[in-house]
């Protein structure tokens, strides 16, 4: 499902006009910040696509993490303290296929789009939903860490609401 809005605790800022105020609070946010200047700065056609959690079947990912350790164990404790929005990654390609699309009809289509699957989720919420879905018996202890924790802070903070030019191309992907 397209959302109106962005999840990044990589990126803080607020919507001023069609672009976000980029202020990167770590080396990886930095990083993606860069790619993103460079693909603007080589010109033409371009469609940047930001989203939050991916996760799939196959490679390295949190879900598949959870679900190799919860098959071993009887508990694991998920920290339960940062929110995000799972993505997957069917849905991603799917939406990264739209968008190529439609810059080929309109390049004035050109920007950068917010994608994230839904609901908003805590790590333990999200990983207590798959071990239900997989089956499996494993429970989830919330973990709520004794120091203070921006990274929850940066998930909702930067929360800002856009239209994008390719929602109505992008619909809903499921």
């Amino acid at each position: 499902m397209l959302r109106n809005h962005a999840h990044s605790r990589h990126l803080r800022g607020r919507i001023a006009g069609n672009s976000f105020l980029q202020r990167p609070v770590s080396v990886y946010g930095l990083s993606k910040l860069q790619g993103e200047l460079g693909v603007r700065a080589a010109g033409g056609p371009h469609g940047i696509l930001r989203t939050s959690w991916v996760f799939s079947a196959h490679g390295y990912s949190f879900l598949k993490t959870m679900l190799r350790l919860g098959r071993k164990r009887n508990k694991l404790t998920i920290v339960s303290d940062q929110i995000g929005v799972p993505t997957p990654a069917g849905a991603i390609a799917k939406a990264c296929l739209r968008i190529a699309d439609a810059l080929t009809c309109d390049v004035s289509l050109s920007g950068t789009y917010h994608f994230s699957g839904t609901p908003d989720v805590s790590w333990a919420d999200f990983a207590c939903e798959k071990f239900r879905q997989a089956g499996g018996t494993c429970q989830v202890q919330n973990l709520i860490p004794p120091w203070p924790n921006d990274r929850k802070i940066y998930g909702w903070t930067v929360r800002t609401y856009t239209v994008s030019a390719l929602s109505g191309l992008i619909g809903t992907l499921k």
